[in-house]
């Protein structure tokens, strides 16, 4: 099983902790810690961004490695690796999708 870059979980943190920041500016008047969290935010984002495109190319390229791999498996009669790479074809496939979802909910936002 594939895991997200780590930048999406490390920019997903950023954000958090960069509006908690922002929000406890906001309720105390610093503005210096409302512009600290706001960039931490913002800063967050562009990360977490960096991380889906880097999954989702990924996974495109893993499924296409995975369907090729598994046709010559299936020619050359080796069903062991290729269900080895239907393994991998499901596994990035599962991954693209898990950033395409991503980024379209952005998208919306």
């Amino acid at each position: 099983m594939s895991t997200d870059d780590p930048n999406r979980t490390e920019g997903a943190y950023n954000q958090t902790l960069g509006s908690a920041k922002e929000t406890l500016g906001n309720l105390t008047g610093s503005t210096s810690l409302q512009k600290s969290g706001a960039e931490q935010n913002a800063a967050g984002k562009g990360q977490e961004a960096q991380g889906q495109l880097s999954d989702l190319g990924t996974g495109i390229q893993e499924r296409v490695k995975g369907a090729a791999g598994g046709m010559v498996a299936g020619v050359t009669g080796d069903r062991e690796k290729e269900e080895e790479m239907r393994m991998r074809h499901d596994d990035a496939k599962t991954k693209q999708r898990s950033a395409e979802a991503d980024i379209a909910k952005q998208a919306e936002a």
